[in-house]
């Protein structure tokens, strides 16, 4: 399977897209039943299951960075998910776009496939102006639980620090 491919699906009757990497494909399609079809040099393959020729399959999202409205340095206290899943998922934060991605979970619902909530204390240590969240089933060393999720509504709980960031005040000018 090759890691540096991806394929764009678009809806055309809300124009939502989605995006499949590490697809090994040359095209896809939806069929008239709804099922997701892949073509490559092997063959046509239908895109569904869980598991990926007996591998469990990671999944993971990030919403855009985000300074909330403020140029001061914040701290997240809390990353609240509502949702639905049928095993673990894990919150990361990644801030000012260094390399500083955070692993932390997992986030606790109530059971398989219900709908519920959960919320996951972020490290005191980090600290910017820009955040980015992710949710995902692997964990801080990779390795991925296969859980299926849908993510209704993710809320933080912030910290504004009395400080603004230098680097960012003096690169907008």
């Amino acid at each position: 399977m090759a890691l540096n491919t991806f394929g764009l699906v678009v809806n055309l009757l809300n124009v939502a897209c989605s995006m499949y990497k590490g697809y090994d494909f040359n095209s896809l399609c939806v069929d008239k039943s709804g099922r997701l079809l892949a073509a490559g040099d092997g063959g046509i393959y239908e895109v569904g299951g869980d598991t990926d020729d007996g591998e469990l399959i990671p999944a993971f999202f990030e919403l855009p960075t985000n300074s909330f409205g403020s140029d001061k340095v914040k701290r997240i206290r809390e990353v609240i998910v509502t949702g639905e899943t049928d095993g673990e998922l894990f919150v990361s934060t990644l801030v000012d776009d260094a390399d500083n991605r955070r692993v932390v979970g997992p986030l606790e619902f109530n059971g398989n496939n219900r709908q519920g909530s959960s919320e996951v204390v972020v490290d005191r240590a980090q600290e910017g102006v820009h955040w980015s969240i992710g949710v995902g089933n692997s964990d801080s060393e990779g390795i991925t639980n296969g859980a299926d999720f849908s993510v209704d509504s993710i809320s933080v709980m912030m910290i504004v620090l009395n400080k603004l960031n230098v680097r960012y005040a003096l690169r907008r000018g």
